[in-house]
């Protein structure tokens, strides 16, 4: 047999369900908070260190530029009787540049070098080098030196 339950009871059992649903909520709610606030921190941490590793990186560029400051070695390739040759000898000369000619025609050490430098390709006299980088021929240093 069923027993009959009064309007008091069902109130009873209905305000526990609602007050077990409110806890719930208010438990959901916190959980909630909790994981935007924990976001919040890992996303402050990683600005934080992509920050850290862009000044860094901005220390390491300038120890470097410094470190190759104080060594400006020029090195100028050239071939016997070319006029654009001596025109780059001559604006190092006046610029005040320390820089070494040595003679290209038939040198494996150029080939070497022009092959490092991705441009074995490179026909055209004079061969310029600044800091083992290649630059190019006469305008090519007449542009980087004005």
């Amino acid at each position: 047999m069923r027993r009959k339950t009064s309007r008091k009871g069902s109130r009873r059992k209905s305000r526990r369900k609602s007050r077990r649903k409110s806890k719930k909520k208010s438990k959901r709610k916190s959980r909630r908070k909790s994981r935007r606030k924990s976001r919040k921190k890992s996303r402050r941490k990683s600005r934080r260190k992509s920050r850290r590793k862009s000044r860094r990186k901005s220390r390491r560029k300038s120890r470097k530029k410094s470190r190759f400051s104080f060594s400006d070695t020029w090195i100028v390739y050239t071939m016997e009787g070319c006029p654009w040759c001596k025109k780059a000898e001559d604006i190092l000369h006046k610029k005040g540049k320390t820089y070494k000619t040595i003679l290209g025609v038939g040198n494996p050490d150029v080939d070497k070098k022009m092959k490092k430098a991705g441009r074995s390709d490179y026909k055209y006299w004079p061969k310029i080098f600044h800091n083992n980088k290649f630059i190019g021929g006469y305008s090519d240093l007449e542009k980087r030196l004005a």
